[in-house]
């Protein structure tokens, strides 16, 4: 043997032969033939060879050796005396590397912290975690081996921990029923004789238990019963306001047509013509040809106007005028019109709704103005209040007012209300239920410092932005 670890064979012819090599990073200190078996004493044990297989096996003090660094080797019989550096040691031949790995014990076992009794089965709750400590008769190792555990239901992988972990914590477990493993594995990776064995069962939280389940499948089910009742409500309601506009739009278009029926009602044509006629009969054919060309424009205006849900506001103002021409033709005695446009107005841009201004410039003639003796004035101020977005249509006479009118109504037994503004007050409410707030009309009696009617002013405002 060779300081390389080289071990030859000397033939009787004295000639070498190489025999095996010592492993590496091993250095041999003696050398031993016997039974077939060459024992090499090294700084790493005792190495053994057969001669034979040519295979080299190894024992050191993890396998019953006093000391790894065997300095000499002698036979006696069926043992070796080994010299080491812990003094002598006798070991049989037959010695093995293949030793019984020794057992493993439950030393103690924890829920949460809480003491448990191993030989029962476990109950856990899904957020609680279990613990134990281990103890292994295992000595020769000398603490060079490691903890293993596994959930086979779950994982079949082993999970290695430390021999130097004092305590072992399995965080969580999922629900149902388990089973835990646990073993230790020696240095040279053998499995401890015994494998311990823990069975128990983790409670799973309400959320992933059947009743659970069951209430989240009926609210699911209430959900959607709930959601369709919304849905068909929705649908109704739909439907319902379909329904409204369209009764809105036929009640829009009926109002309309009695706008249209006030502005051409048989009692002021038959008057229209009959003025017209008494000029003609006076020989005066140049106003008897102005109030027919103003009749047949007024007529060929509302007829034009009365398919149109709005126009614009000089078109209406240009029809009001041709009206108010045909009701002063009518009247005894002087009349004074004024009109008034502010500037901010853009009546050529503005649409109101259609024959709105008529009814009550109507009802100015009919129980203000034509009851009155001496001068007749009729004012119309159109402005716009920038603030509000809001047009603002006043009308004023200086007839004899509303409560002097009524009387006349009660002592002629007429009991007469104004058709026009009947109608006109339906129609802006239709408008208004169409679209909230769009039209507002309001009615103010003139009084002068005594109390005496001095005439009526109507006030109509509308949301030009709509």
């Amino acid at each position: 043997m060779t300081f390389e670890g080289k071990i030859y064979q000397i033939d009787s012819d004295f000639s070498l032969n190489a025999v095996t090599q010592v492993p590496k990073r091993v250095i041999p200190n003696d050398l031993l033939v016997s039974g077939g078996m060459l024992y090499v004493g090294t700084n790493s044990g005792l190495f053994k060879y057969e001669l034979l297989t040519g295979k080299w096996t190894s024992l050191s003090r993890y396998s019953g050796l006093a000391s790894d660094d065997v300095r000499a080797i002698i036979e006696d019989g069926e043992q070796l005396w080994l010299a080491t550096g812990k003094g002598l040691q006798a070991i049989p031949r037959g010695l093995s590397e293949k030793r019984k790995t020794g057992k493993i014990y439950l030393k103690t076992l924890y829920r949460d912290g809480e003491k448990l009794n191993p030989n029962a089965d476990l109950i856990l709750n899904f957020d609680q975690s279990l613990s134990f400590i281990l103890e292994a008769a295992h000595y020769t190792s000398n603490e060079k081996f490691r903890y293993a555990y596994r959930l086979p239901m779950m994982d079949s992988t082993w999970n290695i921990v430390p021999a130097t972990s004092k305590k072992i914590s399995i965080p969580s477990i999922p629900p149902g029923d388990f089973s835990i493993e646990i073993k230790f594995i020696d240095y040279l990776g053998n499995d401890s004789e015994n494998i311990i064995r823990l069975h128990g069962k983790v409670i799973p939280p309400f959320w992933q238990r059947w009743w659970f389940y069951m209430l989240i499948g009926l609210i699911g089910v209430l959900l959607a019963y709930l959601l369709s009742r919304m849905r068909i409500a929705k649908l109704k309601a739909k439907q319902l306001a379909e329904l409204h506009k369209m009764r809105l739009e036929n009640e829009l278009r009926l109002s309309q047509q009695i706008a249209l029926k006030a502005q051409m009602n048989p009692h002021f044509i038959f008057n229209v013509l009959n003025s017209i006629k008494g000029y003609i009969y006076e020989n005066d054919k140049k106003k008897a040809a102005a109030y027919l060309s103003d009749f047949s424009d007024l007529v060929r205006r509302i007829l034009t106007m009365s398919a149109q849900p709005n126009i614009r506001l000089s078109e209406e103002l240009e029809t009001l005028a041709a009206y108010i021409r045909l009701e002063q033709m009518m009247l005894d005695g002087d009349f004074i019109y004024e009109e008034k446009v502010s500037y901010e107005v853009d009546s050529a841009g503005i649409r109101i709704p259609v024959l709105l201004i008529q009814p009550f410039v109507e009802n100015a003639f009919q129980h203000g103005l034509r009851h009155k003796s001496g001068e007749k004035k009729l004012s119309l101020s159109v402005y716009y209040e920038s603030d509000q977005s809001i047009l603002v249509i006043e009308i004023s006479d200086n007839g004899i007012g509303r409560k002097k009118s009524a009387e006349l109504n009660s002592i002629s037994k007429q009991n007469h209300k104004s058709f026009a503004v009947e109608s006109s007050s339906k129609r802006i409410a239709l408008i208004n239920e169409e679209k909230s707030g769009l039209v507002g009309v309001e009615i103010q009696d003139l009084e002068d410092e005594k109390g005496n009617s001095t005439g009526t002013r109507v006030i109509i405002k509308i949301h030009v932005n709509d």
